[in-house]
């Protein structure tokens, strides 16, 4: 890489000279051979350089030049390698090696991009603008690459992204993070800041944040300026501001203008430059001059102005957003980008001429004075109040204004911390957004389906010490703990209250380590060069000090309490008589520091680690060794006995853990030397398993016997110190210097819950013996959380087993297309057969009742069943029919369910009794049914080409409506009197309700197959959904076009209404769902976005919420007027095929044809949220936002304050939704519903 010439460009090399600071032609770097010098930076020198071995390629080496060895320079060349390594992107150079130089100078080795500066290669190849911006969306992604890796470029500009050619594609390489940050914390642990007043980055490409002095405003938002810079020259062929006018005035006026000049828009810099300028640029883009102002004005103007906003609040939010709207241009789609606001434009006028209007306000004030009087007299009191009243409201206006501006801004951040994983720093943010705008039903939601869907662990206790705590320990019955800390003192403290149990126990230095005898009579403590066993009930001293020479690491009680075992700096491990203090056997010596000692289950042997690469078995009573050393390459710091004291588990620096036969001292197994130094190694306590714990942020689990990975790594974002397995060895618990301990899966190693969080590094967390609570030691406290986690867990109905092949896995060959998996669709006797093979139902439908009490599901087995939605259970016994039935609906008033069945029938029956009412035929599959809104009448469509209206009390025929394919659906209007269908002959159409008569023209779609057809509230439009790719809305009366296309990129396959009217929301398999306008049918938000087809997308009933279901099993609630989501992952499994929400819109209710439906809680419908959620939310996540907006630790006590949400709840209403869901949430995992609302 490279800082200020064409770094790694061939066609420019440089001219080969030896260097007196650098490295010479021929000179050898580690296996790299120096061929030549190819660019320098502020502190790095880049080479061209040969490796030979293990394959022949050439690389770019860069090396930190001579004499640029300062901690700041040394830090930042660190943050290049580290930040490069962590990213693997096709448009990031990628990092090969890293190592040191014979002269000591660090060096990293990187791929050679042979590629020229971005902006050359477009104007050398005279790109039109569109593939120029293709080109541009490239980096974006990068830069999003980075951005999801914690990594700020910081310095993006020309230079640094090099165009090169792979496989004949052009490929844009983003390269130089020499001056890259970290976005979640430091890079490396000696990264210095970039000095106070010091610029790093190029003038023109500088953020207004970085030109700031204090550049404590840099985020990934600085990078979009700098893009923003990029696309600016890309299309007009110059920057927003000249560099050389830039750097003429002096570094402050350098900073004024980045911070306060609005740059000029690229069209109108365009229509500004000479006839020749403009005449070239225009030559460069294989266009005219007026046709190239003409692209550019619009769009592409106000895309390139929302990245340079000074506000960084009004910019992209990410890069990826910015690369989703040019390509929304390309497309000839709505963007996002638009132009400022005039009450903006003032604000921004009054911020750049601060001066002026200060003055122009004290005249306008004295003159406003002067004239009040003379209203006052002339005009009355009357006035001059209209006057203030005015006043007040502006100013109530601009205030509110803020307010929603860092409501919105906290919302964002929260969102993207949530899709990064750190849910337990969103919350503050949601907190924050809620409490500057408490009406935000939004975030409301988002909070709240956050806490309820999250898994919170959350804190019981809090023992404060004035020093940090190095361990905390339980008792055998769980009743008490005990911690070291660094204040000099051991303290005994009540599980349950937190109270002080003893007087500290007092040592003259640190306390490092304490823990309770196995009777819990005695506890055993180690400071400086001793151990001391002290009384737990009394807190008095027993027996001698056991004293070392140097100081102590570690001291245990052997299982029957009567022996102490000591692990020392002064090579030895010592055993000792609990009672007297006296050595039971001579010193357990090693060659190196003593870091570990313990004894077998049955107390016979003792097993220690030493730093002189060795770990020993000894003879508990004797001190006589058992086995032969057990070498590893590196230090070993860890060493445990199975839970039958057959075999030895050990963890060392060499980066392996080893089992090892306790008798023989022979190895039984060894881990891999993936992981970086292992700092412990313990045993599972069936001993099948060991868990490891390491330096680079890694905890594993692995089979005993054969030391193969049975979980993935589990990360933290520091070293992690220790890792314990639960009693009943179902998880594990690690903690970590990256400020948390975590509890993992032990079978899978996903997490369990969210981090436990603290203020520092956590030095130490265990199970209790019952594995229902973990104590954590940090920063002055130990902590005590209850391990049950509080997650809601989803209603389900019914089996939950696959439907599959005795593989587990569907046969798709029965399917027209993957994404068209819908139960009604499917292969009859394919869907009975698959049924049939796992003995399970199979659901094809599901729908609430209008009142939401009941559910009723549609089964391939032939079935229908109704459910009662708050508890799960099945009301009566199945509504069998002779084939699969494909959909079962309520009537309006709930008293009858209409099935549309395989077998070629609709039934009606007594939804309280399962009585059939009546039944009606077509020729063939019946595909769906509706009644009609007063339930006189059900509508049917058919496979046999026909939808048909019947009298729903006698089974009369009332009217029969014909199309030329199978009519996917078929609904009444709002009002009953007219029908629509959808059809596969690539028509919709509108009927009379009653007699089934054609109504207006056929809504056509270029015999494109139609999906689906919905009335809008009012019944005057229909919009319908189409294969076409496309979405439009028709009159309802004449069948006239009024709307659309309303486009997506692949198939729509579902468009409704939102109950006012105003908006349609599609979805489609190009994995989007889209909110527009139903009057422009313009898109009124960024596409709502998954990872997967979205095959059904409804709104909630107050219109503001919008459920969509994926064929991945997964849905998720979005706020409509954003476009954010509201929900994480709401994972039904299976293949998803609706979602949609309860009539009172609190709950969602997903249905899969694989899975049981489940049922959702989402939020208390109510805007109004009770004053103790924010305090609730602080007190789970342990964080609020300072006066800055950045996390900090609460202030608050935790378990006082549930203490205190609790007492309040229990006066509040039983029947009130939030005193439901308040205690709920904190109610006894063990003992409550399996979400807030169900029975």
């Amino acid at each position: 890489m490279r800082a200020e010439s064409q770094a790694l460009n061939l066609r420019d090399l440089l001219p080969a000279k030896q260097q007196a600071d650098g490295c010479g032609p021929g000179e050898m770097v580690g296996r790299y051979k120096i061929l030549e010098k190819i660019g320098e930076g502020g502190f790095g020198a880049v080479y061209l350089a040969e490796q030979e071995e293990p394959v022949r390629r050439r690389v770019a080496l860069k090396v930190i030049k001579l004499g640029m060895d300062t901690k700041e320079v040394i830090a930042r060349f660190e943050g290049e390698r580290q930040a490069l390594a962590m990213m693997a992107h096709s448009n990031i150079a990628k990092v090969l090696d890293a190592g040191t130089t014979d002269r000591g100078r660090p060096y990293f080795v990187m791929e050679l991009v042979q590629g020229v500066r971005i902006t050359d290669y477009c104007d050398g190849k005279q790109l039109p603008t569109e593939e120029r911006l293709r080109l541009f969306m490239q980096v974006c992604r990068g830069i999003q690459h980075a951005h999801q890796k914690g990594i700020i470029h910081r310095g993006i500009k020309p230079s640094n992204i090099l165009v090169a050619l792979e496989d004949g594609r052009a490929v844009p390489k983003v390269i130089d993070f020499g001056i890259a940050k970290a976005v979640k914390g430091h890079l490396t642990d000696n990264t210095m800041v970039t000095g106070i007043g010091q610029f790093v980055g190029t003038a023109a490409y500088t953020s207004p944040e970085q030109a700031d002095i204090t550049d404590r405003g840099v985020d990934t938002r600085t990078d979009i300026y700098s893009l923003g810079v990029l696309l600016y020259e890309l299309l007009t062929g110059r920057t927003p501001f000249d560099t050389g006018q830039l750097l003429q005035g002096g570094l402050a006026e350098l900073c004024r203008t980045i911070q306060e000049r609005e740059p000029t828009r690229p069209s109108t810099r365009l229509s500004t430059l000479g006839k020749g300028d403009l005449a070239a640029a225009a030559k460069c883009r294989q266009t005219e001059p007026p046709r190239l102002v003409s692209l550019v004005r619009g769009d592409l103007d106000w895309i390139v102005m929302k990245c340079l906003e000074k506000d960084r609040a009004r910019r992209y939010e990410t890069a990826s957003s910015l690369a989703d709207d040019i390509k929304h241009h390309l497309n000839s789609e709505p963007v996002v980008a638009c132009p400022p606001s005039k009450v903006y434009r003032l604000q921004k006028l009054v911020r750049r001429n601060r001066l002026a209007f200060a003055a122009a306000a004290l005249l306008v004030t004295m003159l406003v004075g002067g004239l009040s009087l003379s209203t006052w007299q002339f005009f009355g009191e009357r006035q001059a109040r209209q006057q203030a009243v005015a006043a007040k409201r502006l100013a109530e206006a601009a205030s509110i204004e803020v307010k929603m501006n860092l409501a919105n801004s906290h919302f964002v951040e929260a969102v993207q911390l949530i899709d990064a994983g750190r849910r337990i720093d969103a919350l503050p943010y949601l907190a924050g957004s809620l409490a500057a705008n408490p009406t935000n039903g939004a975030v409301l939601t988002r909070l709240t389906t956050l806490l309820t869907y999250g898994s919170w662990m959350l804190p019981c206790a809090v023992f404060q010490h004035a020093g940090w705590v190095a361990s905390a320990q339980f008792s055998p019955d769980g009743g008490r703990i005990v911690t070291a800390s660094h204040d000099h003192t051991a303290c005994v403290w009540n599980t349950e209250t937190g109270q002080a149990l003893l007087t500290p126990l007092e040592h003259r230095a640190a306390v490092l380590s304490a823990e309770f005898s196995p009777d819990g009579k005695g506890i055993v403590t180690t400071s400086g060069d001793a151990a001391r066993v002290w009384d737990a009930q009394t807190g008095q001293p027993l027996g001698n000090p056991m004293a070392h020479s140097a100081a102590v690491a570690y001291a245990e009680f052997s299982p029957d309490g009567t022996q102490i075992v000591t692990a020392s700096e002064d090579h030895t491990a010592r055993v000792w008589d609990a009672q007297t203090g006296e050595p039971s056997t001579g010193p357990l010596a090693h060659g190196g520091g003593v870091l570990s000692a313990a004894f077998s289950r049955d107390g016979r042997w003792i097993v220690t680690a030493s730093d002189d690469h060795t770990a020993r078995v000894w003879d508990a009573r004797t001190g006589v060794p058992r086995t032969p050393p057990l070498r590893h390459d590196g230090a070993v710091r860890s060493a445990r006995f199975s839970p039958d004291g057959n075999l030895v588990v050990t963890g060392s620096w060499d980066h392996t853990a080893r089992v090892w036969d306790a008798q023989s001292g022979q190895p039984v197994a060894q881990t891999s030397k993936d992981d970086g130094r292992i700092l412990s190694a313990e045993f599972s306590p069936d001993g099948k398993w060991i868990v490891t714990a390491s330096m680079d942020g890694i905890a594993r689990v692995w089979n005993a016997t054969n030391g193969e990975a049975l979980t993935e790594p589990v990360k933290h974002g520091g070293q992690v110190y220790s890792a314990h397995f639960s009693p009943d060895g179902k998880w594990i618990v690690t903690m970590s210097g990256d400020h948390t301990a975590r509890v993992w899966n032990a079978t899978n190693g996903w997490p369990v819950a969210e981090p436990l969080k603290h203020g520092g590094l956590v030095f130490s967390a265990q199970f209790s013996p019952d594995g229902r609570r973990i104590v954590t030691a940090s920063d002055k406290t130990a902590r005590v959380w209850d391990a049950r986690s509080r997650r809601a867990l989803p209603g389900a109905f019914g089996s939950n087993t696959v439907v599959g092949p005795a593989n587990g896995t569907l046969d798709t060959e029965h399917i027209a297309m993957s994404w068209e998996l819908d139960a009604r669709r499917w292969d009859v006797q394919r869907r009975k057969d698959l049924a049939a093979l796992k003995g399970t139902a199979g659901v094809s439908s599901a729908h609430f009742s209008p009142d939401g009490k009941r559910i009723v599901t549609a089964h391939w087995d032939n079935a229908v069943r109704i459910w009662d939605s708050g508890t799960g259970q099945q009301l009566g016994p199945p509504l069998w029919q002779s084939n699969v039935v494909n959909e079962a609906v309520f009537s309006r008033d709930g008293t009858k369910i209409v099935t549309a069945s395989a077998e070629g029938t609709a039934r009606v029956w007594d939804a309280g009794t399962g009585r059939v009412l009546t039944a009606v035929g077509h020729a063939s599959n019946v595909l769906s049914a509706q009644f009609s809104p007063d339930g006189s009448r059900i509508m049917t469509a058919s496979q046999d080409k026909t939808a048909r209206i019947w009298d729903a009390n006698n089974g009369n025929l009332l009217g029969s409506l014909g199309h030329k394919g199978a009519v996917i659906s078929a609904e009444f209007s709002p009002d009953g009197t007219r029908v629509v269908t959808a059809s596969w002959d690539g028509t919709a159409r509108v009927w009379d309700g009653g007699t089934g008569k054609a109504l207006g023209e056929s809504m056509t779609n270029s015999n494109w197959r139609v999906q689906s057809a919905r009335f809008s509230p009012d019944g005057e439009r229909v919009v319908t959904a189409s294969w076409g790719r496309t979405a439009q809305i028709w009159d309802a009366t004449t069948g006239r076009l009024l709307v659309g296309p309303m486009n997506h990129d692949d198939a729509v396959v579902a468009a409704e209404f939102s109950p006012d009217g105003k908006r349609v929301v599609t979805a489609s398999v190009d994995f989007t769902a889209v909110v527009w306008d139903a009057e422009t049918g313009k898109a009124l938000t960024q596409p709502l976005r998954e990872r997967s087809s979205i095959l059904s997308a409804h709104f909630s009933p107050d219109g503001n919420r919008i459920v969509t279901a994926c064929d991945n099993g997964i849905a998720r609630v979005w706020d409509v007027r954003s476009g954010q989501p509201l929900t994480d992952d709401l994972e039904q499994g299976g293949y998803l095929f609706s979602a949609q929400f309860s009539p009172d819109g609190e709950r969602v209710l997903t249905a899969s044809f694989e899975r049981a439906p489940k049922v959702w809680d989402i939020a208390p419908s109510s805007s109004d949220y009770p004053r103790w959620l924010l305090p609730l939310a602080e007190a789970v996540s342990g964080q609020r936002l300072n006066e800055q907006n950045l996390l900090q630790d609460t202030t608050l006590n935790a378990t006082e304050t549930i203490a205190r949400i609790r007492q309040e709840l229990d006066g509040m209403p039983a029947d009130d939704s939030w005193t439901k869901w308040g205690k709920w949430f904190l109610a006894d995992p063990t003992n409550r519903t399996s979400s807030p609302f169900s029975r």
